[in-house]
C-alpha cells in the first residue's frame, strides 16, 4: 500500500502543478512560447539526465536479464494495444483523419513525458532502469509505425533509423547502457547533478500540460464524446488487455517487470501526437485535445490500474 499512497501523493502534486501552469499561461504571466521552451528543456536536458542517472547502479545480472526481457515484451505490448485500439475504432465507427490519431494514441503512451517520472516515484531506480529498456524498441516503433498509422499505411517519408537513434532521449539511453555495462562510475558531482536536473522532469511536464490546457476553452476539451472514448481505450482498455496478456508470464521473478510494463501502458497519449498529426496529415485539433484530456484523466485512472496490477 505504500506504493499506492506514493502514487496518489505524486498525482495530487502533479495536479496542483498542472493548475499552476494553466494559471500562469491563462493570466499571461508567461508567453505562448514558454510551453515550447520548457518542452525543449525537458526533452533535451532534464529527461536525458534522469535516464542516464537511472543506469548509474552496480551491475546486476538478474536485473539486466529483466531489462532485455522487458524490451522484447514491449513489442508485444504495443501489438496488444494496437489491436485493442483497432477493435474500438471499428466499434465506435471513427472515420477520416481521426483514424490515424486514434490508432497512434491507442498504441503509444506518454512514456517519456509522464511515464518515467511516475515509474521512478513508484518503483525507484530499479523501476526506472527497467522502463529505460522499454524506450529502446518504443522509440523506433513510434516514429515508424506511428507515421504509417497517420498516413493510413502509405509509406511515410523522412523517417530514418539514424534520426531515431540520435534523438536526445535515445542518446541518453545509449550513454546509460555504456556506463552500466562497462561499470563506469562518474564523479559524485556528476551523479548529484544528474539527480537534481533529472528530478525537474516531472514538474516541467505538468507545467507544460497546464499551459497546453489554457490554449483551448475547457468546454471544448470536456464536452467531446470521441475524446472520452479514446481516453477510455488509452487509459483503461489497453492497460487491462496488456495486464491480462502478461498473466501468461510466470509470476516468480517478474514482480517488478509486469507492473512497470502495465503502468507504462497506462500513461496518457503521447505528447508529440500533435507533431505527428501535423507532419503526416492527421487531425491535429483532435490530437492536441486528446493529449490534454487523457493527461488530466490519467490522474484518476492510474490508481485504478495500479490496484488491479
Amino acid at each position: 500500500m505504500s506504493q499506492m499512497f506514493a502514487l496518489v501523493e505524486v498525482l495530487v502534486i502533479f495536479l496542483v502543478i498542472i493548475l499552476i501552469g494553466w494559471l500562469l499561461r491563462r493570466s499571461n504571466v508567461v508567453t505562448y512560447h514558454a510551453k515550447h521552451d520548457l518542452n525543449t528543456l525537458m526533452m533535451m536536458i532534464t529527461l536525458p539526465a534522469m535516464l542516464i542517472g537511472g543506469f548509474l547502479q552496480p551491475f546486476d545480472e538478474e536485473l539486466t536479464e529483466k531489462g532485455l526481457l522487458i524490451a522484447a515484451l514491449t513489442v508485444a505490448v504495443l501489438a496488444v494495444s494496437f489491436l485493442v485500439g483497432f477493435i474500438f475504432m471499428k466499434l465506435f465507427k471513427i472515420k477520416g483523419s481521426r483514424q490515424g490519431v486514434w490508432l497512434l494514441v491507442s498504441t503509444f503512451s506518454s512514456l517519456g513525458f509522464m511515464g518515467f517520472p511516475v515509474i521512478e516515484t513508484m518503483f525507484g531506480q530499479e523501476g526506472l532502469f527497467l522502463a529505460s529498456f522499454v524506450q529502446i524498441p518504443y522509440g523506433p516503433c513510434f516514429f515508424f509505425f506511428g507515421a504509417l498509422m497517420m498516413t493510413q499505411t502509405q509509406v511515410a517519408k523522412g523517417i530514418s533509423l539514424r534520426k531515431i537513434l540520435l534523438t536526445p532521449v535515445m542518446i541518453a539511453i545509449e550513454i546509460g547502457l555504456v556506463l552500466y555495462f562497462l561499470q563506469i562510475k562518474p564523479p559524485a558531482f556528476v551523479t548529484n547533478l544528474l539527480s537534481i536536473v533529472g528530478s525537474m522532469t516531472g514538474p516541467l511536464a505538468m507545467l507544460i500540460i497546464g499551459m497546453a490546457l489554457s490554449e483551448f476553452p475547457l468546454i471544448n476539451i470536456f464536452n467531446s464524446a470521441s475524446l472520452y472514448k479514446l481516453s477510455f481505450v488509452r487509459l483503461l482498455a489497453a492497460p487491462f488487455a496488456v495486464a491480462l496478456a502478461l498473466r501468461l508470464l510466470p509470476p516468480t521473478g517478474n514482480a517488478l517487470l509486469i507492473p512497470v510494463l502495465v503502468i507504462a501502458c497506462a500513461m496518457p497519449g503521447p505528447s508529440n501526437a500533435t507533431n505527428m498529426a501535423v507532419a503526416y496529415g492527421g487531425d491535429t485539433d483532435f490530437a492536441a485535445k486528446i493529449t490534454a484530456l487523457s493527461a488530466i484523466l490519467s490522474l484518476l485512472t492510474l490508481p485504478i490500474v495500479f490496484l488491479i496490477v
